[in-house]
């Protein structure tokens, strides 16, 4: 199946599932903060943007999982 990986996190490092076709690659999902565009943008909305980009990234902490499943050779 193709699940996000913050799904089964504990279960990839637990070993209980193991990810099969790592070289399949998928559309790219993404998780967007839509908002009304403003000259300035209200101060709580960036706050929050900026926690989520800051603690999320560009590489969520929970696809470590699945690369440590993968192994060395696959990465």
């Amino acid at each position: 199946m193709l699940v996000p990986t913050f799904m089964v996190e504990q279960q990839l490092r637990s070993g209980a599932l193991r990810p099969v076709l790592t070289t399949y690659s998928d559309s790219g999902f993404g998780i967007y903060a839509v908002y009304p565009h403003r000259r300035h943008v209200n101060a709580k909305v960036r706050a929050f943007v900026d926690c989520f980009a800051e603690r999320f990234g560009p590489a969520p902490y929970w696809d470590e999982a699945l690369r440590m499943a993968r192994g060395p050779e696959e990465n």
